[in-house]
């Protein structure tokens, strides 16, 4: 699938985007100047290093990438590093819980298994899911707040469109 990111002169738009992993972004922008989107952290790009044009692109001109890692990448205009945004790329697979277990990939892996959830199973499974991780995982407990309000986007998303809302 391939969707699209402007980056307007107010940042990019939209700067929160779910994807699913080998899907396809193009950025361009309607702000009049060249731009140059890339992975974090300014100004290597070093995160996910692929995620780079490697030089800035013409406003007349798009940059196109595919997601091939899954992860919650972030990513800045490398031109101007106040311009943000959040590409969150999940497996076309349900993860298991027990591959949350690498120290450095449980946050990434754990915000995949609860998109997962929400997207096969629903509202009241992601929370029975997110009731779990809170008691078994200290550090999911320390760093729930971001995870509870993707959840709340999602059922006020799935509430305001009436698209079966539990």
């Amino acid at each position: 699938k391939v969707y699209s990111i402007i980056l307007t002169k107010d940042g990019f738009s939209p700067n929160k985007i779910n994807i699913k992993q080998s899907d396809t972004i193009v950025f361009t922008t309607t702000a009049g100047e060249d731009f140059w989107p890339a992975s974090d952290l300014h100004p290597t790009h070093g995160i996910y290093p692929e995620f780079d044009p490697k030089q800035p692109i013409n406003p007349k001109d798009s940059w196109s990438f595919t997601f091939d890692k899954v992860g919650i990448w972030r990513f800045h205009n490398h031109l101007n590093s106040l311009q943000v945004g959040t590409i969150i790329v999940t497996s076309n697979k349900m993860v298991n819980q027990k591959n949350c277990s690498d120290l450095g990939n449980k946050l990434q892996c754990w915000q995949e298994l609860l998109d997962n959830t929400l997207e096969v199973k629903g509202l009241p499974a992601t929370f029975d899911l997110l009731a779990d991780l809170y008691a078994k995982e200290p550090l999911f407990a320390s760093e729930c707040h971001s995870f509870v309000h993707e959840i709340g986007e999602y059922a006020y998303s799935k509430f305001q469109s009436s698209q079966g809302f539990e």
